[in-house]
């Protein structure tokens, strides 16, 4: 287990720590990691610009069980239209 920071209550770019995050996994250091930050979205964001990671926000035990089996679930709109 390694903590990529931040290490401070100072205001930060997060970028500066997915990044070298998602690298430790591509190369097989790790082989999961947990970002945490306001909202989730653009640590995710961030991380899925790697090639082989896929980042999810993830706020139930549902939700991440069904992310690390990688279940992509149909989205359904109030309106009737789906994805």
């Amino acid at each position: 287990m390694k903590d990529f920071g931040a290490f401070s209550e100072e205001s930060v770019d997060y970028p500066d720590f997915v990044h070298p995050l998602a690298t430790a996994i591509e190369q097989g250091e790790f082989n999961l990691g947990i970002l945490i930050c306001g909202s989730g979205n653009g640590v995710a964001i961030t991380a899925n610009k790697h090639q082989n990671i896929r980042a999810a926000l993830c706020w139930n035990n549902e939700l991440a069980a069904l992310e690390k089996k990688n279940i992509i679930m149909p989205m359904s709109y109030p309106w009737g239209q789906d994805l």
